[in-house]
């Protein structure tokens, strides 16, 4: 019991996170250089996927689903341009 209110704790501390990162991407004009990226995106994407298989009801807004597919975009046209230039 104690090993699942820990998990509990730690998904909520990690949806805050997104929710206050979100808020910050829009708080600055939604720059780019607020994304995640690497770690903190597949982090955060992890996150989305256990909360669906969990059906834990922490749903993401719509400000937070922009703010994560604009970092998966983001991955999407890095990866693009490295192909591109190999």
């Amino acid at each position: 019991m104690q090993d699942w209110v820990e998990q509990s704790k730690e998904r909520f501390r990690e949806y805050q996170k997104i929710q206050q990162d979100a808020e910050d991407w829009e708080k600055y004009g939604r720059n780019p250089g607020h994304l995640y990226s690497g770690l903190p995106l597949e982090i955060a994407e992890r996150w989305c996927d256990e909360n669906r298989e969990t059906q834990e009801d922490l749903p993401l807004n719509e400000l937070e689903s922009a703010f994560l597919k604009a970092g998966q975009e983001q991955r999407e046209k890095e990866i693009a341009a490295k192909q591109a230039a190999e």
